[in-house]
């Protein structure tokens, strides 16, 4: 089962309906209308018929391959930034900006960590584990992080928390284990889960704005936005997973939900 049918059964992707028997709602309830969008790439929305306020989160994608996360966005309205890719083993986390709620992404600050996480609602993002077996970070006290040791299997994967039952929890999954360089054969880390990092080392970013292996992961913005015009249209920009030489790496892609 994928990420997106765990917290949303309304059979939508974009432009799908309302969230079936309050799967996907929010913690405190359906906003608005209760009707929940699922953007998974860049279009152009347009306001629905009687609607004039709507509630707009986005996630950029994780950084991955010495490339940037792409950025997401609604229209000019908040921007999250995609996870960095600096040089001398430091990569910051992508910077939100113009919501109510501004999470940026979490940030690989040495050689020896793993993927920044995604930002989220609660503000903290879910970094892989280090070399030589770190467990990954949970970025909420019910996360599961991955397991340490190096094992380069499915158990040195981030866990999800709970199981996604709201659209609150996008984005806080923990990172995946650490790997272990210390053998001659090095020994992967694990994979992170729901917006968790990467572990180091080669641990891939989940899904949305995880980052790769000691990169910065995809920052996280929440705004509510009122005064609209029906039949109104903006442009939503989903954050791109980085390409290397035309293939898509494994970094956590952007996300943008709306509310009405």
């Amino acid at each position: 089962m994928s990420l997106l049918t765990q917290f949303y059964n309304s059979g939508g992707g974009a432009g799908g309906g309302s969230g079936s028997g309050g799967v996907g709602y929010p913690l405190d309830g359906p906003f608005g209308t209760g009707v929940i969008e699922v953007i998974p790439r860049t279009t152009t929305w347009t306001v629905p018929p009687n609607i004039t306020t709507i509630r707009v989160r986005c996630w950029a994608a994780g950084a991955a391959s010495f490339a940037a996360g792409g950025s997401s966005s609604f229209g000019s309205f908040c921007t999250a930034g995609g996870g960095g890719s600096g040089g001398g083993g430091v990569s910051s986390g992508g910077v939100a900006s113009g919501g109510d709620v501004n999470s940026n992404g979490g940030s690989a600050l040495t050689a020896a960590n793993g993927g920044g996480g995604a930002g989220n609602l609660f503000g903290i993002a879910g970094a892989g584990g280090s070399r030589n077996g770190d467990g990954g970070v949970s970025s909420v006290p019910f996360g599961t992080p991955g397991r340490g040791g190096g094992v380069d299997t499915p158990t040195n994967a981030g866990g999800a928390p709970f199981g996604l039952f709201s659209i609150d929890l996008i984005g806080t999954g923990s990172g995946g284990g650490g790997g272990d360089d210390t053998f001659q054969t090095p020994r992967f880390g694990g994979d992170g889960f729901n917006g968790g990092g990467g572990g180091l080392i080669f641990g891939g970013g989940g899904f949305p704005g995880g980052a790769f292996s000691n990169l910065g992961g995809g920052a996280f913005v929440l705004k509510t936005i009122t005064g609209l015009t029906p039949g109104a249209s903006y442009p939503v920009t989903v954050g791109k997973v980085p390409t290397s030489f035309g293939v898509a790496t494994r970094s956590g892609a952007g996300l943008v939900i709306i509310e009405y």
